[in-house]
């Protein structure tokens, strides 16, 4: 099947930034492994291993567990960076690298502060690689149940590593190819993953794009210059995104942003997230849930259809309206 030779694809350019050993390790995994591989897990002492539907595989080579060395994890970084830390390093002092084709690899190791601020992160123990797919029709039956002539605020919501980023993509390019003018800010080469101005992923042809900037620079660039009528985000984490997305809702475009939470009810209890609700901008909020059978996608709307509260709700603001079963 075509998607199958995809999936492949998308995970062969993961790899490509994997040392030898660990590289000749991650091939060892069966196709139907590598299809579903979600990120590479790489701890310094420790045995590399695969994520593959939220649970972590160890990988063996010659049957033996694979341990990583100082050399993987140089070689990695070497290879992530091509060759320049210091240009990268705007990008590690915040925790990650952008790889190419929508990727990225997390870093963790010993931070170094300088008046108050990170400078950089040394002595790199544990890296993260995301594998970025273009996962079509993930976001098709929630965008057929929103009236869009309404411009409604969307918020999606998921614990890390729960697809929102991936079902971001997917929303943003249905609503582009509808005729609605997007704005994205794509702030560390994720969802439209540019390279020399072009994008990676399909995120429609009525989009358009600021990568690499942070999102109160990126949002009035794109206000200013190109009349979004939606502007979207990935990755609501700091307190100066949370103040960017209240901003930017009184700037004449509509929104959709991702936050890591894992209900909507947590969405009021942590500070960060609860500045965005007590301002009450959204009207939908989707929650991306991982389950055995798979991620389940549950959509939630502000005082349920026609203002009725029928008390299916993970809070009393928001009723859930839908909900699904992806595998």
């Amino acid at each position: 099947m075509e998607m199958d030779k995809y999936l492949l694809k998308c995970f062969a350019l993961s790899t490509g930034i994997l040392s030898e050993k660990l590289w000749r390790a991650a091939y060892t995994l069966t196709e139907e492994e590598k299809e579903k591989a979600e990120e590479f897990r790489i701890r310094l002492g420790r045995q590399f291993a695969v994520t593959i539907g939220g649970k972590n595989k160890t990988i063996c080579l010659d049957g033996l567990p694979v341990i990583v060395e100082d050399k993987d994890i140089e070689r990695c970084i070497e290879l992530a960076t091509k060759s320049s830390f210091h240009s990268y390093n705007h990008q590690i002092k915040q925790g990650f690298i952008s790889l190419p084709h929508g990727g990225r690899m997390g870093v963790s190791g010993t931070v170094i502060e300088e008046n108050d601020e990170i400078r950089t992160i040394t002595d790199i123990s544990s890296l993260n690689v995301r594998i970025a797919k273009q996962i079509n029709g993930v976001s098709e039956e929630i965008f057929k149940m929103i009236d869009w002539d309404k411009r409604p605020d969307i918020l999606i919501i998921s614990k890390a590593g729960g697809g929102k980023t991936t079902f971001l993509r997917d929303l943003v390019m249905r609503i582009s190819k509808s005729g609605i003018r997007v704005g994205l800010c794509d702030e560390r080469f994720e969802i439209a993953a540019c390279s020399g101005g072009k994008p990676a992923f399909d995120v429609g042809q009525n989009t358009d794009i600021i990568s690499g900037g942070d999102k109160e620079k990126s949002t009035d660039i794109l206000i200013r210059s190109m009349s979004p009528e939606y502007i979207a985000f990935d990755e609501i984490t700091h307190e100066e995104d949370a103040v960017t997305l209240v901003k930017s809702s009184y700037m004449g475009a509509s929104l959709i942003a991702t936050a890591h939470c894992g209900s909507v009810d947590e969405l009021y209890k942590r500070s960060i997230y609860r500045k965005i609700m007590e301002a009450d901008i959204f009207d939908y909020i989707i929650k991306i849930k991982q389950s055995e059978k798979g991620r389940e996608i549950i959509l939630y709307e502000k005082g349920g259809q026609n203002g009725k509260n029928n008390g299916n709700t993970d809070d009393n603001r928001f009723v859930r309206i839908f909900r699904k079963l992806h595998i």
